[in-house]
């Protein structure tokens, strides 16, 4: 489910789902959205809003 909701707003969208890649950037739970190497959300479904910001915003999420 939130892949397919990302995949509506960004082209290159990744599926990971390494334990190492998890450990490294201290994902506790799933799901979890990563751009560009920053953890956005962890442990929840992001809203569709949350999803167009960070893309529009880049990882910073527009701050």
């Amino acid at each position: 489910m939130l892949f397919e909701k990302i995949q509506l707003f960004a082209d290159d969208v990744l599926m990971r789902g390494e334990p190492k890649e998890m450990m490294l950037l201290v994902i506790m739970s799933t799901p979890a959205v990563v751009i560009d190497g920053r953890v956005m959300c962890a442990g929840r479904v992001p809203s569709g809003q949350e999803v167009r910001e960070w893309i529009a915003g880049g990882a910073d999420g527009g701050r």
